[in-house]
């Protein structure tokens, strides 16, 4: 679905990506991990086509369908209702029915369906979106630290369509209980020195962060 290769991003005389490699196939899971500022972020960004990289590529699956919902997020209007929302979702083309049950399947209450953006919940926006993305067929799902955003309401449906999501996932996230949960295939790290590996014992990494962030603290 995604290839990245020899991916250098650079701020200035700063290099924040040192030659990035990795793909994603189809339905994989993978999880970017590690301390604040080491590039996982600029990696979404470049893959989103938010950023420009400085070398390397990214090599995009003609039938990919990526949903990025923090993009989405603060790209939602919210002076339109629910169902508009979702109608334009399919391009207009969706039977009213269907935007009903899909509606129904996210927990919206049928009734509520014309009231506006603005008056839900950040649980509830971030449910609309997800239905949103089940009309487009999105199929790779990009998520920049899910839980530093979402409400309770929100990641709890962020975890059951989750749980039953089929296609790929790529996901940024210090959270451990959260990144646990997921089911995931791969997790990466980018460490002090900017080098990109593959974590191959998840419990371990957490045990030796804490070491070194104990070294750390003794130290200051």
């Amino acid at each position: 679905m995604l290839v990245v290769k020899n991916l250098e991003k650079s701020y200035g005389k700063v290099d924040v990506l040192k030659k990035i490699s990795f793909n994603i196939s189809r339905g994989q899971k993978i999880a970017l991990v590690g301390y604040n500022g080491s590039g996982k972020s600029t990696i979404l960004n470049t893959i989103s086509g938010n950023l420009q990289a400085k070398t390397g590529t990214v090599t995009k699956s003609p039938n990919i369908r990526i949903g990025n919902l923090i993009q989405e997020t603060n790209q939602m209007s919210e002076n339109i209702s629910i169902f508009n929302y979702l109608q334009s979702a399919g391009n207009g083309i969706e039977e009213r029915d269907d935007i009903y049950n899909l509606a129904v399947k996210f927990n919206f209450d049928p009734e509520n369906i014309n009231n506006l953006i603005s008056k839900l919940s950040p649980g509830e926006k971030t449910r609309l979106i997800l239905a949103s993305f089940a009309i487009k067929n999105i199929n790779t799902l990009i998520l920049d630290e899910p839980t530093n955003h979402l409400d309770l309401d929100a990641l709890d449906a962020l975890s059951k369509v989750l749980e039953n999501f089929n296609g790929s996932l790529l996901l940024v996230s210090h959270d451990r209980d959260f990144i646990q949960k997921v089911n995931l295939n791969k997790i990466y790290t980018i460490n002090e020195d900017g080098n990109f590996k593959e974590i191959l014992n998840y419990l371990d990494y957490i045990k030796n962060s804490e070491k070194r962030a104990s070294k750390l603290i003794r130290t200051l």
